[in-house]
């Protein structure tokens, strides 16, 4: 579930692969034996994170202040234990008050991942609210800025959520009776292609985040929140797939795909 909460270019696919949780100092994030709360930060996606205590309210400060316009919350059951409000909100300083970035009600409290996009804003400190009875797991949270594609995805595009890879092996008796069947998901595998896209934006801005996909980084894709809403994956290089690679069109545009590989829970 991705909320558009006055961020701009909503309708834009993105990408978010800068987690600024990584040079944080976390504060009021108790949590039991196995469930420590540096489980947040990925890249994995076996672990969690459970506060000792409810409501929690995990802070972060980081080393200094850095524009901000997106936060994923994700791999959580939040829908499953009954959370019955989720919040975050954002300060400059530990002098400044503190400002609401978004809240989630129920019924939009689900086990899906959570994508607030917003207006930027520039501060040091952030906190996400979480409060029920039962406490939560949570696998993944990022907060940081945006990378915007200047452009539309292109037909034929399969969002994360219908992507799924399910093997397994059906088992048949010797006359051909259907007998039982076993099976198993794996991470999905489809392509991105992306409308003709400004040859300075691929130039410039694409650089730092082609050589972390070509080095099969883990990042949150959105193939286009206004129209996509639930259209949010935890993604990555699939193997197999060439590096990303902008081909030119002659003029001042390329042509742009993107592989991904994608978690679905």
């Amino acid at each position: 579930m991705i909320i558009v909460s006055g961020a701009t270019n909503p309708e834009s696919p993105f990408v978010l692969y800068k987690n600024y949780l990584d040079t944080a100092a976390f504060l009021g994030a108790a949590a039991p034996a196995g469930f420590e709360v540096e489980n947040l930060l990925g890249p994995q996606t076996y672990d969690y994170w459970k506060p000792s205590l409810m409501n929690a309210l995990p802070r972060v400060v980081l080393p200094v202040p850095r524009n901000v316009d997106c936060m994923v919350i994700a791999n959580h059951n939040f829908g499953k234990i009954g959370i019955t409000r989720v919040y975050a909100d954002w300060r400059l300083d530990a002098a400044a008050a503190w400002t609401r970035l978004f809240t989630i009600l129920p019924p939009d409290i689900t086990d899906d991942d959570i994508c607030a996009i917003f207006p930027q804003v520039f501060g040091a400190e952030f906190r996400m609210a979480i409060e029920g009875v039962a406490a939560p797991t949570v696998g993944l949270w990022a907060f940081g800025k945006r990378l915007v594609f200047p452009a539309v995805l292109v037909a034929p595009y399969t969002p994360a959520r219908l992507a799924q890879r399910v093997e397994g092996q059906t088992s048949i008796s010797a006359g051909g009776h259907y007998l039982g069947a076993t099976s198993y998901k794996t991470a999905s595998d489809r392509m991105a292609q992306f409308s003709p896209i400004a040859r300075g934006w691929a130039e410039a801005d694409l650089l730092p985040f082609l050589d972390y996909y070509n080095a099969r980084g883990a990042f949150w894709f959105a193939g286009g929140p206004v129209g996509m809403p639930a259209d949010l994956s935890y993604s990555w290089r699939p193997d197999g797939r060439e590096e990303l690679r902008p081909e030119f069109m002659g003029g001042d545009l390329i042509a742009l795909a993107m592989g991904l590989a994608s978690y679905v829970a």
